[in-house]
């Protein structure tokens, strides 16, 4: 199912990204096989590791600017692992902003009416952008900014499909949720 494996890539993206401002996470990694759907995912094996925050350094002792260099070296890193994954990050006074892509969604969405496994994979990956704001809004919040986390169509970058802000879903082309409005970027 090529919607499946397509959300899980930008699902593991999120994930990845949001693990990197951890200050300490527990990090469970499976190895196993996808084949239909998100639900159908078996782990072979689970490892666990403690991992401190890169370059050993808390950011809650980073200073604005550095947790903003942290983050832009963050996303880098997880886009220079995936050629079919791509980011902007804009910086403002109050907030950050960042837009991703992966190569295949807008084809992904198409199958959404067809296939009734792409409802369960969308909502997954909901979840998981969701998470990955509040992560990223846990640090940037101690300098007083909110973090705005979406998901855009990769052969449109203007066309949002998903938009978190600070941990809660503003915008869900899917489901129809639009809570733009109430907050001004």
């Amino acid at each position: 199912m090529t919607i499946s494996k397509r959300i899980i890539s930008v699902s593991v993206m999120a994930v990845m990204m949001s693990l990197i401002l951890a200050p300490v996470t527990k990090v469970y990694a499976t190895s196993g096989s996808v084949s239909g759907s998100i639900a159908e995912a078996e782990a072979e094996t689970v490892t666990e590791s403690e991992d401190a925050s890169l370059l050993g350094k808390d950011f809650k002792d980073m200073t604005r600017d550095e947790l903003i260099e942290f983050t832009k070296q963050g996303l880098e890193q997880g886009v220079s692992e995936n050629d079919q994954a791509g980011y902007t990050f804009e910086v403002k006074d109050d907030c950050v902003i960042i837009n991703m892509w992966y190569t295949g969604a807008d084809e992904a969405l198409a199958q959404l009416d067809s296939d009734p496994t792409a409802k369960e994979g969308w909502s997954y990956l909901v979840g998981v952008m969701e998470g990955a704001s509040y992560t990223y809004y846990e640090a940037y919040k101690l300098h007083d900014m909110d973090v705005y986390l979406s998901l855009v169509n990769d052969s449109n970058h203007e066309q949002v499909l998903i938009t978190a802000r600070n941990g809660e879903i503003i915008y869900d082309y899917v489901n129809g949720i639009d809570k733009t409005m109430d907050y001004n970027r």
